[in-house]
């Protein structure tokens, strides 16, 4: 029991640290796809000084990567297969949520200048959107996890009649 208590700890440390190194490159990576799905009719303001990572992308995260380390060690049969659908729908999911919202920013601009919005670096709620990608690549954890207690309670029952 003590093992796992470290392993879960060591686990989360890791992960911290991860998101972390993470942050600053992520976040600019959903300005840029703010720019490049509205071809560039986002103009960033001001100065985008970050002092501190957002705390719901730092906490989400290092939930979510938690979650899928401890799940490839108690399933060490479908380790490859996890990750690569985990990292897939993050990316696809903080894409998809970054192109909605940066084109709801820009139609909803009604005294823009040939349509170009400008907007503050804080507008963005980057943190947010990263902490919903983040959830949301663990989807197919949890229908694994709800099959295999469907399966349990199956088992149960038959044994039981």
């Amino acid at each position: 029991m003590i093992k796992k208590i470290i392993i879960f700890l060591l686990v989360l440390g890791v992960s911290y640290i991860i998101s972390l190194l993470l942050d600053s490159y992520l976040r600019k990576q959903i300005f840029d796809l703010y720019k490049w799905t509205t071809k560039n009719k986002i103009i960033f303001t001001g100065k985008g000084f970050y002092f501190f990572p957002s705390i719901c992308f730092v906490i989400s995260f290092t939930i979510s990567l938690s979650i899928l380390v401890l799940n490839l060690i108690n399933n060490k049969h479908q380790v490859i297969k996890n990750i690569i659908l985990w990292f897939i729908i993050f990316i696809f999911s903080t894409i998809i949520i970054s192109a909605i919202h940066a084109n709801i920013l820009v139609i909803e601009c009604t005294s823009c200048e040939s349509g170009i919005r400008k907007i503050s670096y804080y507008k963005v709620k980057y943190g947010l959107i990263l902490a919903i990608s983040s959830f949301l690549s663990l989807t197919p954890i949890f229908f694994n996890f709800l099959k295999g207690e469907n399966n349990r309670r199956n088992n149960l029952v038959s044994k039981q009649v």
